[in-house]
């Protein structure tokens, strides 16, 4: 992280904060590309044992949650320029908080509704998914409403490891009924997600030098 923000000053001309964006944004893992092809690899038994897949997704989810708090502080600080710089940073602490709370509260939510039948039957699949998507919803629209948008994603990642924790307590495996749909629904989204990402991109408005420059940016801070 700081490799990118010291290379990307060099290399650039990027300002100190905008450089430490760039260098969280690079640090972060990647759930959408990491987490489909670690269960791919558990589903065929590598590291089940061992429960390697729940480890790496959880060392990422911090990872992410630190990523999330740290440009969001930098981002207020460079857009707000009236903030206080003890508002800025009490944010960061503010949304994870937050994140963790609302994120253990619909977990919970989540293992308990619709209550597990007592004739021994299964419970709803669709109604666990709608509590499951819904929960996520009000997360990330709600934490915009209530200006701690970094918080959402941070909830949507404790909700699942909460309800995942739950529901094997109940009985269910890694692989259940509600996995099974949202890996099913995973398919559309995962194309339609890169797909407006890159429709973002103004390609003709990427200069070849820039964008040398930025790939031996990225290069240097992986290495």
């Amino acid at each position: 992280m700081v490799v990118v923000a010291i290379l990307s000053n060099l290399f650039l001309g990027f300002p100190w904060l905008w450089g430490f964006m760039l260098g969280f944004l690079v640090f972060a893992a990647t759930p959408a590309v990491m987490v489909p092809c670690l269960l791919s690899l558990q589903e065929r038994g590598y590291g089940k044992d061992q429960g390697i897949a729940t480890l790496v997704i959880a060392a990422a989810s911090i990872d992410d949650v630190l990523s999330i708090s740290a440009f969001t502080i930098l981002l207020g600080i460079t857009l707000d320029s009236t903030a206080s710089l003890e508002r800025m940073i009490l944010q960061g602490p503010l949304e994870v908080f937050v994140g963790v709370v609302w994120g253990i509260f619909w977990g919970v939510v989540a293992t308990f509704l619709p209550p597990y039948p007592r004739d021994g039957t299964q419970p709803s699949t669709f109604l666990r998914l709608v509590v499951m998507i819904g929960g996520a919803l009000m997360a990330l629209f709600g934490s915009e409403v209530v200006h701690v948008e970094g918080s959402g994603a941070l909830a949507v990642l404790v909700m699942g490891f909460v309800a995942g924790i739950g529901w094997r307590s109940q009985g269910w495996e890694d692989d259940n009924p509600v996995t099974d749909v949202l890996a099913k629904i995973w398919m559309v989204f995962q194309p339609l997600l890169f797909g407006l990402i890159g429709t973002e991109i103004q390609v003709d408005a990427l200069e070849a030098e820039t964008v040398a420059w930025g790939l031996l940016v990225i290069i240097g801070g992986l290495i």
